[in-house]
């Protein structure tokens, strides 16, 4: 009867000790959670800022022949992904539209209209195209000049710099996961293995958990299926280890 006793009292001390590191460790897990779902929001409007950002470039005084080697050059350029011959259907299409990066309109009353060109750049040129483009492409013809969107340039630098910080938030906080487990490592005695069992599992329920939770609010938000939400990638997963190495630190935290 009495080992009974005892064998009850541990378990109802091993279990209020799961559900103490359950909610601490949700809590940690939960903030991973927001800043993986900020930074995989700000990289993927990075990328579409990235597909729709063009440079047109204007090429006047210029014959066929000239227009035609200029076009060869362009490919060859670094940092550029795409090149494209604008027509004058394309050329009308943009005055449609009113894009306000392209001041077409100050080429209309010519006779002939001058060749244009659509250039795509790679992440690195497209954050800023007003010093690539006077590198290259005012180097290369006198006559050549270079139109963009000054304000989706200057949104995906304001981006990238948030993508920075986000990074080193999450750098800060692994640092900081890393460090309380070394120093529970260094300070206290081994847990039993029962002890490390109810740990680990109240971090796996914790994480789970607090994805389910994240997954839950996209779909209220609507943000599904617009927003990827993987848990299978390498943030993900390193996210996890990090809980589960919480969870078990916790257990052998002896003032915990």
């Amino acid at each position: 009867m009495e080992q009974s006793k005892n064998v009850y009292k541990i378990k109802t001390k091993y279990g209020a000790k799961a559900i103490k590191i359950f909610f601490m460790v949700f809590a940690v897990a939960l903030l991973l959670q927001m800043i993986l779902l900020c930074r995989e929001r700000i990289s993927f409007t990075l990328d579409l800022i990235k597909d729709d950002f063009k440079i047109a470039v204007v090429l006047k005084n210029a014959n066929p022949a000239q227009a035609k080697q200029f076009a060869g050059k362009l490919y060859f350029l670094p940092e550029v992904s795409e090149v494209k011959t604008l027509s004058e259907e394309d050329i009308k299409g943009y005055l449609k539209q009113g894009n306000s990066g392209l001041d077409l309109q100050s080429f209309l009353p010519q006779d002939v209209l001058p060749y244009f060109y659509e250039i795509k750049l790679s992440r690195k040129a497209f954050l800023n195209p007003a010093a690539w483009a006077q590198e290259h492409v005012s180097a290369m013809s006198e006559d050549a000049q270079a139109y963009f969107q000054e304000k989706e340039s200057a949104l995906a630098l304001y981006l990238l710099a948030l993508l920075k910080v986000i990074d080193i938030v999450f750098i800060a906080c692994a640092f900081a996961l890393l460090a309380f487990g070394f120093f529970v490592e260094v300070k206290y005695l081994p847990v039993t293995v029962t002890e490390r069992f109810y740990a680990v599992g109240a971090s796996i329920f914790a994480y789970g958990f607090a994805f389910g939770f994240i997954y839950i609010l996209l779909i209220f938000l609507k943000m599904l299926p617009l927003t990827p939400y993987n848990p299978f990638t390498l943030m993900q997963i390193v996210c996890f280890l990090f809980c589960l190495l919480f969870g078990r630190s916790l257990a052998k935290w002896g003032k915990f």
